[in-house]
């Protein structure tokens, strides 16, 4: 499947969902490596991150964007959260935000089940999103900063065109 082509049929749910607390912008690749996954896992997953970027705004405007690319990891040893993946290409989902961001010490908790810092949140979104993120192989990094905003990558794992099942 196709994630560009995904989260341009989700846009107009996605403005909807973020009602006027923020803009959407996207930057999103063509000519994706394919992502073997289920479509509905992935809309999941972008409905999740753009709906807590919208909610992190609180009542003030701001920007949510969405980005897809291709990016390729070479063997030899990663720092970080790329460490525990594969030499090979991987799909990339960002989703960046300019609101209140997450304190440093409750980062480690955010993917946790039911946790929340919100008043009305249940917390399972991006508890949630980790679950489908592992299942297909994949990792997620979150970086934010108080009151600049919140960025959470994922990479997927990915088959470029005409190499898949080394065919090509």
């Amino acid at each position: 499947m196709n994630l560009s082509l995904i989260i341009e049929e989700m846009q107009k749910l996605l403005e909807v969902s973020i009602a006027k607390r923020a803009v959407l912008n996207t930057r999103l690749a063509r000519n994706l490596p394919v992502v073997v996954a289920n479509a509905g896992h992935m809309r999941q997953i972008v409905l999740n991150l753009v709906i807590n970027a919208a909610e992190a705004m609180e009542d003030k405007l701001g920007a949510i964007e969405i980005a897809t690319s291709h990016t390729s990891l070479a063997a030899g040893p990663d720092a970080g959260f790329l460490a525990t993946l594969m030499q090979g290409d991987y799909l990339r989902l960002e989703v960046t935000d300019n609101g209140r961001g997450i304190a440093k010490e409750m980062q480690a908790q955010i993917f946790d089940p039911f946790f929340t810092t919100k008043e009305t949140g249940h917390g399972l979104g991006l508890s949630v999103v980790q679950g489908i993120v592992r299942r297909y192989g994949g990792t997620l990094d979150v970086q934010s900063v108080p009151n600049k905003g919140t960025r959470i990558e994922i990479l997927l794992p990915a088959e470029m065109p005409n190499v898949r099942n080394g065919n090509g």
